[in-house]
């Protein structure tokens, strides 16, 4: 059956999100739980303190770039909700990025449709950029870079780089699979021997550094010292003892008051950047799954793990699927062994947050499983990829 992305896929997807903006407004003021995330709201108190001409990190919990609070002025001065709409932007545009990207590579228009559709409706990505969550545009950016990679535009990708990086610093780490990828044969041509500082390597990684410290300056400039702990610093050093699904929870929460939890905090980064950088160079044929290998790897093994991280790799997941060497079914038993490791987390952590239960051993232990299952789909796709064509 034909699937037809511009008359078909794209109006649903736009139509859903617009009913979900609208369904947002009317449950904030009729129901005491308010489906906006809270990060909306901080979002929404920097914006305030910029537009009043003051710091945005007068928000106590304000912990991102202030560029962030300046885009989302208009939210103060014209509709509350403009950053909503700026997010599902992004949103959708990142699900046309992936149809674009995967036509390029000589995929179907079918195939290409069905695999955006996997951003594009799933029930995570359309709840978090309807709320008000920021990472929907973070995922607008990766997939840019990859998109501009494909293209062989280098220094476009670097730009999107050192954006991204500004605003969060986890795709720097993509830094090392695409300069890899960018070798000899990148633009069609052959150096025998090949070449270590191709043109293409050279324009990506100087306009990635030019573009990041740029804007960090820009920033810095403004705003000094406090820019760099609320949106930098803080993200290295942070020790978050509460529950989350990242297995180094408890070992944090036993050791809080003391000096061996920013010994763990610091050691947890060893086993993530040994694992970035084989995966680096073992993938880097496959840029796209290179880095959706990487960020599963960097959100599973992080000293703390929250829901929202899931989208760093979830807009990624479209543009390998096709090039998996798995059935559906196999896929499916994937996804379902990751779904219901999730769904035991949170019934654990339910039965502590409102049966008021301690009960840290059995959270700890759903805890491992989930990061068990986050390893069984890293191990799969690395042993099962195919290259693109």
């Amino acid at each position: 059956m034909r699937v037809d992305f511009i008359t078909q896929v794209l109006p649903c997807a736009v139509a859903l999100r617009v009913v979900l903006l609208w369904y947002a407004e009317w449950h904030d003021v009729t129901f005491r739980v308010k489906y906006t995330d809270i990060d909306y709201e901080v979002f929404t108190t920097a914006a305030q303190h910029f537009v009043d001409g003051a710091s945005p990190y007068l928000c106590s919990t304000y912990r991102y770039s202030p560029l962030v609070a300046i885009a989302l002025s208009p939210n103060i001065y014209w509709y509350k909700s403009f950053g909503k709409l700026l997010f599902v932007i992004g949103d959708i545009w990142t699900g046309v990025l992936i149809f674009k990207l995967l036509r390029e590579r000589h995929l179907s228009e079918r195939l290409a449709s069905l695999s955006a559709c996997i951003w594009l409706f799933n029930p995570l990505t359309l709840t978090v950029s309807t709320r008000g969550n920021f990472e929907a545009v973070l995922a607008t950016i990766v997939v840019g870079i990859l998109y501009c990679v494909e293209k062989r535009k280098p220094l476009c990708a670097g730009i999107l780089m050192g954006l991204g990086a500004h605003l969060k610093i986890f795709p720097a780490m993509y830094i090392a699979p695409i300069t890899l990828f960018m070798d000899s044969s990148y633009t069609g041509k052959t150096n025998n021997p090949p070449a270590v500082f191709t043109k293409s390597r050279l324009q990506f990684v100087l306009s990635s550094a030019l573009s990041f410290v740029t804007l960090t300056w820009a920033m810095y400039s403004r705003f000094g010292d406090e820019f760099l702990d609320k949106a930098y610093f803080y993200h290295l050093t942070r020790r978050d003892h509460r529950h989350n699904f990242s297995p180094y929870f408890l070992p944090m929460y036993l050791t809080y008051d003391s000096g061996i939890s920013g010994v763990l905090s610091l050691l947890g980064l060893l086993p993530q950047a040994i694992l970035l950088l084989f995966v680096s160079v073992y993938l880097f044929k496959d840029v796209a799954l290179a880095c959706f290998v990487q960020t599963l790897i960097f959100v599973a093994f992080n000293k703390v793990c929250t829901a929202q991280y899931f989208i760093w790799f979830l807009c990624l997941f479209p543009l390998t699927v096709p090039y998996i060497d798995l059935s559906p079914w196999q896929l499916c038993q994937l996804g379902l062994l990751w779904i219901v490791t999730q769904v035991f987390w949170l019934g654990t952590a339910y039965i502590l947050e409102f049966e008021g239960i301690n009960d840290y051993l059995s959270i700890w232990f759903a805890s491992l499983t989930f990061f068990l299952s986050n390893v069984v789909i890293v191990v799969a796709f690395i042993a099962n990829h195919k290259k693109h064509v």
